[in-house]
């Protein structure tokens, strides 16, 4: 018995293609069959678009912003800088939006050897707890909240999440204090803290 043989057919069974049963309306009135030739034909255009205008912000414009932005920082960091050709025709970029993702409370350890006195500053510590489906769908346990649910029916009824969130010290020395540019792109490019991604409007 050919065991590879008999893996390798059903694999290809189980992968091949099975008949559609959607119903299907072949159409032959003229205006609609146009009506579904240029919506394929419009939604082709739109993600070649779409593409082409996340490569011309990606490789052109928002390098550019970066590096006006860079010396355009002062005493306050701007959120958005001006594009604008010699015509007039203009683009807003932001490229420095105060917001990050969250952080596990995990890489705390880290980010206090990488930080050292300016951690405390730089970043607070959240709790998050939301009630579980569970917690919602049993009217006699939201009865039971308004007093104590009880240690040993917390974990039960509560999800419980720390996490670590930047601080506007944090990101104001982002881009203004050169003594913290290495640690802040170390844990920027292991993906430790996500900043928002840059976005374009005009």
């Amino acid at each position: 018995m050919d065991v590879d043989a008999i893996i390798a057919g059903a694999a290809t069974d189980s992968s091949s293609k099975k008949k559609s049963t959607v119903p299907t309306l072949v159409i032959t009135d003229p205006e609609v069959a146009k009506g579904i030739t240029d919506y394929k034909k419009t939604k082709k255009d739109k993600a070649t678009a779409e593409a082409r205008l996340k490569m011309i912000g990606e490789d052109t414009l928002v390098p550019a912003a970066r590096e006006f932005h860079a010396g355009s920082v002062g005493d306050k960091v701007p959120t958005t800088v001006k594009l604008q050709t010699e015509d007039g025709d203009a683009v807003d970029v932001d490229v420095a939006k105060n917001q990050y993702s969250k952080i596990p409370v995990s890489e705390e350890p880290n980010l206090k050897e990488l930080f050292g006195d300016r951690y405390e500053s730089f970043f607070d510590k959240k709790l998050d707890i939301k009630l579980t489906a569970a917690a919602i769908k049993d009217k006699d346990i939201l009865a039971k909240l308004i007093k104590a649910v009880g240690q040993e029916n917390f974990a039960k009824f509560f999800k419980v999440e720390h996490t670590l969130v930047p601080t506007d010290s944090f990101h104001n020395a982002r881009f203004t204090d050169q003594t913290v540019a290495k640690p802040v792109s170390k844990v920027i490019d292991e993906g430790v803290i996500k900043p928002y991604s840059p976005a374009i409007r005009g």
